[in-house]
């Protein structure tokens, strides 16, 4: 028993010592000063199980991948008596604070850069620049006072002006500790602000400055606030208002979860720098030191992190923005900024025009708000075919950064996805955003309808093919995207010219507010904006093939616009039966019962699978894996949806599911409860004008009957296929049958030589 209680003991002891210690680390801060900022409880007493020493133990693990020596100290900045007017000395006691800062080993002569981290974050999050950086100069890097590794003082500040001075006179008298003069700064974020701010009151120690996606340059009196200001208006806007106003940070929702916290911001990185990462995604090593370290650094004792209701109202608008002193900017300036960042460079577009000092301003592709952590976002969203302007692009975009988000998704997430779904298909593809026009307000095409006149766009695939080989356009289902069809991509496009479609309100197209009030305003939001992406794309005499509720939307098309549909293929249609039909007689008797009466009233009330998803914020991702292992596990034929297909088609459906509600909404329109369609495509059987196929799995939950009614009424010829070993999601399930089906259908057109060709194997004829 003593040996055991003696290894154990050795254990903790080494551990701590590891956590604690390093042979870089040279503080300036006595044992005595310091011990006095950490918690005497050991860490498996904790709630929240972290401390100033597992920030400082963090930073050490993470900024082990760096191969740059480098030397980490303690800076005191020195303190205050008792009442001191700077409101950052301000304590009970004249105990000293200290600044965490991480000096890399350069080139003698090597200009200084010092870096300033942004909001939530700390100096580790520059871990993947370092190197690059210290080749070219001196580099030391920072926590601001309250944040990281640095001292976490009672945060006292009530102004915007404290709360400027708290970060920029520690950083001068960090600076004077250093004797520091003659650098370049560079911020990011709200480090971006801290050194803009600095640089206005200190012009005579900076260079130059560098402002990577700098927040606080606009005003919350922006036009583009105006959104903002109906969105307070509502009870969910009250609330989170609120919430902002009674300083509730992200960080203090971390720390309620306690020892769940770890778990939460691991959720978080690995969806948000696994979605963006260039060269390689974050991962295995890398993510897992980049996720403790986040954790201790959200983690810690509330501090700097309180200054953001004195320096943001309510939607990140400055209160004091940088835009009003642009004319008193006497240092050069640089501004950089991701293709896809959150932080829209025209604020600094604006302070350049006012600037009497050199100023330019750089995009970066392939990156969003972190541009020195990730650098795809750009090449996730389109590619060199796109038409989609990015300012036009942005506007669909959140303001909100990843980590103040309850639903960690957006649209550059959906993107994102696809481009990693794709990554499976060997068939070249290129992908654009196909311009289909806006309206004027009040304009009488309901998806048109908005206050501004900003565009909307069609999420577009087109892949290789050979030439003069029929074009086959694919619509997906509802709640669904193009990339469904992943499966499928590669054998038909050796057959047709492949375009697949994200409908309009879904996947990576535009999701505009969905305003319609009536079942003929909402097929024409489907309908009519095909119609326009037709025109825009110039196509004519297409196949074109439709599942599930794409089915529906497909065949309502070919009825309006016939001329330009050579064949249509119904793929397990929804809306083909009405409530009428004898089988729904069940569906009468089910209303009857109480859960009956609660799932009709959620129904009507416009309650959607994806409002499910939404509502359960960063556990949605968990839930649809757990949906799309069972779902896709019981019925593929060529093997089970596993590893990265699975993986891959999760994360895909999750960021489809979770993006803003737009064209989910027409559900409760378009379909009464039970899915029976309040318009059913049966009754417009006799005057259909299209050539049409429909193709049913064996185990589609689309009964096939109501296709062999609509057949007897139809005067154009049509069949009904049934793939085996397959459910609703044939092409999923099934794609070999699934492609069969579809060449059958197409043979004439892939090769008249085949028009008697017969019915493959398997495939049965209803």
């Amino acid at each position: 028993m003593n040996l055991f209680r003696s290894r154990v003991s050795s254990s903790i002891v080494s551990t701590m010592a590891e956590e604690l210690g390093s042979s870089a680390y040279a503080s300036t801060a006595t044992s005595s000063s310091r011990a006095k900022t950490r918690s005497f409880w050991p860490s498996i007493l904790r709630w929240i199980p972290t401390s100033t020493d597992h920030v400082i133990a963090a930073e050490k693990r993470l900024l082990s991948v760096v191969k740059t020596p480098y030397v980490v100290e303690q800076v005191n900045i020195g303190s205050g008596p008792p009442g001191s007017k700077t409101r950052w000395f301000r304590s009970k006691s004249d105990e000293p604070r200290f600044i965490n800062t991480v000096t890399f080993q350069s080139k003698e002569d090597s200009p200084t850069l010092v870096m300033v981290h942004g909001y939530g974050a700390s100096q580790g999050f520059f871990f993947r620049n370092f190197d690059a950086l210290a080749s070219r100069f001196k580099i030391i890097a920072i926590d601001q006072l309250g944040w990281g590794g640095s001292s976490r003082p009672d945060f006292t500040c009530k102004s915007t002006e404290e709360t400027e001075a708290w970060f920029i006179d520690s950083f001068e008298e960090w600076r004077k500790a250093k004797n520091l003069s003659n650098f370049i700064l560079l911020g990011h974020s709200f480090g971006g602000y801290v050194a803009a701010k600095y640089a206005l009151k200190h012009p005579e120690h900076v260079q130059q400055l560098i402002l990577v996606g700098s927040a606080g340059f606009s005003s919350e009196s922006d036009s583009k606030s105006e959104w903002l200001t109906r969105f307070r208006a509502t009870w969910k806007g009250a609330v989170l208002n609120h919430l902002w106003e009674s300083n509730f940070t992200p960080q203090k929702v971390i720390r309620g979860l306690g020892p769940l916290g770890p778990d939460m911001v691991r959720r978080y990185t690995t969806a948000r720098f696994g979605s963006y990462s260039s060269g390689e995604v974050l991962a295995g090593e890398e993510c897992k030191l980049l996720t403790d370290y986040v954790y201790h650094t959200l983690a810690a004792k509330a501090s700097g992190e309180l200054c953001l209701k004195y320096i943001f109202s309510f939607g990140a608008f400055a209160r004091k923005p940088l835009l009003q002193s642009a004319p008193e900017w006497k240092v050069p300036t640089t501004f950089i900024y991701g293709f896809q960042d959150w932080m829209n460079y025209e604020g600094a577009q604006q302070a350049r025009q006012l600037m009497k000092v050199p100023c330019e301003i750089i995009r970066v592709p392939k990156a969003g708000h972190f541009v020195f952590i990730v650098s795809t976002m750009a090449e996730e969203l389109g590619s060199s075919a796109s038409t989609a302007t990015s300012s036009s692009l942005a506007k669909t975009r959140s303001f909100w950064p990843s980590i103040l988000r309850w639903i960690p998704t957006s649209t550059d997430h959906v993107i994102a996805a696809e481009k990693r779904l794709l990554s499976l298909v060997k068939t070249p593809y290129v992908v654009e955003q196909v311009n289909i026009g806006s309206g004027p307000p009040g304009s009488k095409t309901r998806w048109f309808r908005s206050k501004s006149d900003e565009p909307r766009f069609i999420n577009t695939v087109t892949f290789q093919s050979k030439e003069d080989s029929p074009t086959l356009v694919m619509v997906h289902g509802y709640g669904a995207s193009q990339g469904f069809f992943f499966r499928n991509f590669d054998a038909l496009a050796s057959r047709f010219k492949i375009i697949a479609i994200d409908q309009l309100g879904w996947g990576g197209s535009s999701r505009p507010d969905f305003t319609c009030k009536s079942t003929e305003e909402t097929e024409a939001w489907f309908i009519d904006s095909f119609e326009e992406w037709r025109k825009a794309k110039n196509l004519s005499n297409f196949i074109l093939l439709g599942h599930s509720f794409g089915g529906y939307v497909a065949a309502k098309y070919a009825l309006k616009h016939p001329e330009h549909v050579q064949q249509l293929i119904l793929v397990g249609p929804a809306g083909v039966s009405s409530e009428s039909d004898s089988k729904s007689e069940w569906l009468t008797r089910f209303r009857a019962t109480w859960k009956g009466a609660v799932l009709n009233h959620l129904w009507e009330s416009n309650f959607t699978p994806q409002k499910a998803i939404r509502g359960l914020g960063p556990w949605g991702p968990d839930m649809v894996r757990r949906y799309t292992t069972a779902r896709f596990g019981a019925y593929s034929t060529v093997g089970v949806l596993a590893g990265e297909e699975c993986k891959l088609l999760t994360d895909y459906s999750y960021h489809t599911f979770a993006a803003k509600a737009s064209g989910e909404l027409c559900l409760k329109y378009i379909f009464s409860f039970g899915a029976f369609a309040r318009k059913p495509l049966v009754q417009s059987a006799p005057e259909w004008k299209v050539p049409t196929t429909f193709i049913y799995g064996f185990h589609d939950w689309m009964n096939y009957e109501g296709a062999q009614q609509a057949r007897q009424l139809m005067k154009v010829p049509c069949k009904i296929i049934r793939v085996p070993k397959a459910g609703h999601l044939q092409f999923i399930d099934n794609p070999t049958g699934f492609h069969s089906a579809v060449f059958y259908a197409c043979r004439m057109y892939i090769s008249p030589n085949l028009e008697t060709e017969h019915l493959p194997e398997g495939l049965t004829l209803a």
